[in-house]
């Protein structure tokens, strides 16, 4: 087994754990062609989506075996997964209002902090959970 269907295979076994009422609409294979056609426009050329975040064409993030991409404020970011290194921030908040909540809809990732977004609650600490194994096995296989 190569490092990308390995990696595919524990992110789809991480999501059920989850126990995420929504986790089946988070899986790729699950969405509608549309979706999916527009999503593989980023695509790399030898990994598909495994874990998508969709909140229309110009804000969403997917996790693939091999990366993690992002469509947000009008531009694309992607790390691969080996490079978060354990690595993930909440940035900065800033409390708008006297009663107003606090949420957060973006995480920095890894030594030069790549922004990707996820809606907030649940599914952005599904994210957060998913993201936090990697890397696996230290390398040990390609």
């Amino acid at each position: 087994m190569n490092k990308k269907s390995f990696y595919e295979e524990k992110l789809l076994w991480r999501l059920q754990r989850n126990k995420l009422s929504s986790s089946d609409k988070l899986v790729f294979t699950g969405l509608h062609d549309s979706i999916k056609q527009h999503l593989l426009e980023y695509a790399g050329i030898e990994t598909i989506p495994v874990i998508v975040f969709w909140n229309g064409k110009e804000l969403w993030t997917f996790i693939s075996g091999l990366e993690v991409v992002s469509m947000h404020s009008g531009l694309v970011h992607r790390i691969h997964l080996d490079d978060i290194n354990k690595k993930i921030k909440v940035p900065s908040l800033v409390k708008q209002g006297k009663e107003s909540k606090m949420t957060f809809n973006y995480l920095d990732l890894g030594d030069e902090g790549i922004r990707v977004w996820a809606p907030e609650g649940k599914e952005m600490f599904v994210l957060m959970n998913l993201l936090q194994m990697f890397p696996l096995l230290n390398n040990q296989i390609t």
